[in-house]
């Protein structure tokens, strides 16, 4: 009797069986969590925002990134743009989030470094600010415990948390007691320095390990990436392919007339839904009649029946897509 026919006369519960000798073991250091609103995508997300030109990608990413920052989920939002001057509008609605001084880069081979650095900065300033506290706390203690001889008066004048006097100052930080988080959007970046050669490779790294930038002694601060591009592929300069299929969070700006690029972008970013129910869902959401509505897809969504929006306020309901958990609105 072959295997496949003794299957079919057996129960096929799948089971396991825990193997003692082997031991897991948990990172020591994690990119720490980021609550967001139940109707909110997770944070921190790799994102594609794809749209012909003058569709709104701009306008719907930040919509979506002003949103955040009205929540204070968000406390700096990094921008990658050679167009900064035409559509510093979208930018500086993000209020102090946002200071066009520090928080603008041209796009360049040493994009991602910039990136990088701007993000372990933000882990430094905070780990900064916790040896502070930590400082005061001690110095408060032996003050209480009348230790005098104990305290460390010239440490605690080098990281300058005594004023002339010798009084504690408190410390100085903007984030609220919290680890700052960082946003950042690529915009017209599409056949720049950043995504062809050695420029690409780095950017690919930087997507691929965003969760993992900005280490500080006790966590990871992570980071967000969100790109603009008017195609899902391009002959030279496009976003890469690994950076694509490792998305978080899709936004697809209206619907292109070319069917091929249709199948390709099915294929390739929402073949875990039947290609003809894709079509269904995506025509739902951007009707002709309405050139700047969008798709919304959250490919980690806090319920299953989220998965797909049109717009960022309207859940599209599908048979496919359903969920009884309690994150479901």
């Amino acid at each position: 009797m072959d295997v496949e026919k003794d299957l079919k006369k057996k129960s096929t519960k799948i089971k396991s069986k825990k193997i003692k000798s082997m031991k897991m073991t948990l990172p020591s250091k994690s990119a720490f969590p980021i609550e967001t609103k139940p109707d909110m995508i997770k944070l921190n997300t790799l994102m594609a925002v794809i749209g012909r030109k003058g569709t709104g990608k701009n306008a719907s990413l930040c919509s979506l990134v002003k949103m955040l920052c009205d929540d204070g989920v968000l406390d700096e939002v990094v921008v990658i743009t050679p167009t900064y001057e035409s559509n510093k509008d979208y930018f500086l609605q993000f209020g102090k989030a946002f200071n066009p001084e520090n928080n603008v880069f041209e796009p360049s081979k040493t994009s991602a470094d910039d990136i990088k650095e701007f993000v372990q900065n933000m882990a430094d300033y905070y780990q900064n600010y916790l040896n502070e506290v930590k400082m005061i706390k001690e110095l408060k203690q032996k003050a209480q415990s009348k230790k005098i001889e104990d305290l460390d008066i010239e440490d605690a004048f080098e990281m300058d948390i005594l004023d002339e006097d010798g009084i504690m100052k408190n410390p100085e930080y903007k984030y609220k007691n919290k680890p700052p988080r960082v946003f950042c959007i690529v915009d017209d970046c599409i056949g720049t320095d950043i995504f062809v050669g050695n420029g690409a490779k780095k950017f690919t790294t930087l997507c691929l390990a965003h969760r993992h930038q900005g280490i500080y002694e006790e966590g990871i601060l992570g980071c967000s990436i969100a790109i603009l591009s008017q195609s899902l592929k391009t002959q030279q300069g496009g976003i890469p392919r690994s950076v694509r299929e490792n998305c978080s969070c899709i936004i697809l700006v209206g619907k292109t007339n070319d069917d091929n690029m249709n199948k390709k972008i099915w294929e390739e970013l929402a073949s875990f839904c039947p290609q003809e129910e894709f079509y269904k869902i995506w025509d739902f959401a951007c009707p002709k009649e309405e050139p700047h509505s969008f798709l919304m897809m959250d490919l980690a969504p806090k319920c299953k029946a989220k998965t797909f929006r049109k717009n960022f306020d309207e859940y599209i309901d599908h048979p496919l897509f359903q969920c009884s958990c309690k994150n479901k609105s």
